[in-house]
């Protein structure tokens, strides 16, 4: 609902000038992320303490997902098919 879609705005305003130029793709895949998965907040916040921004989000491979922020396996499968959209676009 309404918080997920507050949360992921709280979010993109932290990011850093730096990191700019992936502001896009990283701020429409993690809203998607956020509002059609269960736990998106849990996850977003592993992305903020394990500091995934843009570029590091398009290295990211499912045994990241799964190992390090302990995905299970079928939404870690499916944040890698987004991110793999992102790089073929």
């Amino acid at each position: 609902g309404g918080d997920r879609q507050n949360y992921s705005v709280n979010y993109e305003n932290k990011e850093s000038k730096d990191e700019g130029k992936s502001k896009p793709f990283f701020s429409a895949l993690y809203t998607l992320y956020l509002l059609f998965s269960p736990g998106g907040q849990d996850v977003a916040e592993e992305f903020r303490s394990q500091e995934i921004d843009g570029q590091a989000l398009l290295l990211l491979t499912e045994d990241h997902l799964v190992s390090t922020m302990n995905l299970k396996l079928g939404p870690a499968l499916k944040l890698c098919a987004h991110i793999n959209s992102l790089k073929d676009a």
